[in-house]
């Protein structure tokens, strides 16, 4: 066994809370995020509140939220919740998701993503 193999892997820091802050700037700063108005309201290592007030911009031919936009936040309070244990250099991507929707939301209710 070589002497490069029996190192530990090299350990790289937490991002910093600019960098954090940086990175849920972007988030919240992709044009689609901001076309159905996603806010962040808490944020704490592995956990993230975020919400939407349904709009116009989220709903479907029939006037509820389209089936789509709920991946797509999911997704986004995701990684939102996985951005203060990410270490620099790091990112992160959603390789599977599901989602069941129990009810249809219609225009001026809230989406409330935990």
């Amino acid at each position: 066994m070589s002497d490069d193999a029996k190192q530990p892997p090299e350990t790289t820091a937490q991002l910093s809370p600019e960098a954090c802050r940086q990175a849920v700037k972007k988030v919240l700063e992709v044009p689609l995020h901001r076309f159905v108005g996603l806010e962040l309201i808490e944020q704490t290592p592995g956990e993230a509140h975020a919400r939407v007030v349904a709009g116009p911009n989220t709903l479907n031919n029939v006037g509820v939220v389209h089936g789509g936009i709920y991946y797509a936040l999911l997704d986004a309070a995701a990684y939102l919740a996985v951005i203060p244990l990410l270490r620099s250099g790091e990112n992160a991507v959603t390789h599977d998701i599901h989602v069941s929707v129990m009810r249809p939301v219609a225009e001026g209710e809230t989406i409330e993503l935990f």
